[in-house]
């Protein structure tokens, strides 16, 4: 693997990807991926032959809001796409006039009333709920602040102050009602809390509240690892009675290196030696497991592909320096490039799904070829400022 050859797959990922269509504007699951892509694109070759296509793309999902039924999460609706004109006004694409200020102010508000709902339902999930919601409003207006409050009031309600109190938490991630439990993946569970603790603390909002919270979290996150473990320190969920599901994956959804990386920079922020010294032990750990079968990698995305374990590995190697961590990173690479298909002279990527047990052509920013682009730019360039998008930042 070297330079050249990425070069070349993000053309082959640029050429394929379609211009997208006026029926979805999601950012994680839908057409708003493919743009940030094509935007980031456009940031690190400076070539104004991609903005046409941008500004088609967004033109196209201001028609879908103005003509759909509104979704305001994060994964699939409002609340992602005010994130992406934030990406989009950011590189000097889109000029903030009177119009646009006045409607993103419109679409705020919604998601704003929408998080209040959220938090009536106890939805905190990251892709659907509020914690994916408030985060696509950072950094808030003085007058938002207010938002943050009512959501670590929430929480501590749930919690009240002790690591039990965790199974008081509500994961909207389809388990059937039963024991208490606690999900361990930062898609939908617990990783995603820490994270956002991490988000408020270092835009210095409620310091003392979310510094409680996390080390609650990080306590208990270091205390119900499995450190005998010949595969994963952590499972998908953990029962309140101590039950819990198999050995976990590799993936950014689930597994012990979404969940270190999420711990690691926490344990930082909020000075947690050991946090960070058994965050460094679990990601040291997950080097070995370099083949598809023991990370159970079965495509290329962001999700539970080897993508996202390169860009994951590759933020890592930024923040540790460990050489056996840029070793693994440049393995899921050299895999990533090589999971790509060939039919008829094009390049492209398939998700597995598994309800089919089936390849199937994805171009979105979650499972799909904008999120591969994303990762293989970012190898290039070093930006990873888009990442928060999946609560890597």
């Amino acid at each position: 693997m070297n330079d050249i050859q990425v070069k070349q797959m993000i053309d082959s990922i640029n050429y394929n990807l379609p211009i997208s269509d006026t029926s979805q504007y999601g950012l994680i699951g839908s057409n708003a991926g493919i743009t940030l892509f094509r935007v980031y694109l456009y940031a690190y070759t400076k070539d104004e032959k991609h903005l046409p296509a941008i500004e088609k793309e967004i033109e196209d999902m201001f028609d879908a809001i103005n003509d759909s039924q509104l979704d305001c999460s994060f994964g699939y609706g409002l609340a992602g796409f005010i994130w992406l004109l934030k990406e989009v006004e950011r590189f000097g694409i889109l000029e903030p006039d009177e119009d646009l200020i006045s409607y993103t102010n419109q679409v705020r508000q919604i998601v704003i009333q929408s998080i209040y709902s959220d938090i009536h339902n106890n939805n905190m999930d990251f892709l659907s709920g509020f914690l994916g919601k408030a985060i696509s409003l950072l950094p808030l207006h003085k007058d938002d602040e207010y938002i943050i409050e009512d959501i670590l009031i929430y929480l501590e309600s749930k919690v009240n102050g002790d690591i039990s109190g965790l199974y008081n938490l509500s994961f909207n991630d389809g388990m059937p009602p039963g024991e208490p439990y606690i999900n361990l993946g930062l898609a939908h569970g617990l990783p995603a809390v820490l994270q956002f603790c991490t988000l408020c603390c270092e835009n210095g909002l409620y310091k003392d509240k979310v510094d409680n919270l996390a080390t609650i979290i990080i306590d208990f996150l270091i205390g119900c690892a499995d450190v005998s473990t010949k595969k994963s320190y952590y499972s998908y969920y953990l029962q309140k009675n101590g039950g819990s599901d198999d050995a976990s994956r590799l993936g950014w959804c689930y597994g012990d290196l979404s969940l270190s990386l999420v711990l690691y920079q926490a344990s930082i922020v909020f000075k947690h030696k050991i946090g960070k010294e058994h965050a460094l032990q679990v990601i040291m750990h997950t080097t070995t497991r370099r083949s598809l079968d023991a990370a159970e990698v079965f495509d290329a995305g962001i999700c539970h592909g080897s993508s996202g374990l390169a860009h994951m590995y590759n933020k890592i190697w930024k923040l540790t320096a460990q050489e056996s961590v840029k070793d693994t990173r440049d393995y899921w690479i050299d895999i990533c490039l090589n999971q790509a298909k060939q039919e008829d002279g094009l390049t492209f990527y398939e998700k597995y799904d598994a309800n089919t047990n089936s390849m199937i052509k994805n171009f979105s920013l979650i499972e799909g070829a904008a999120g591969i682009g994303m990762v293989l730019l970012t190898y290039l360039s070093e930006d990873f400022n888009w990442d928060r998008s999946f609560l890597l930042s």
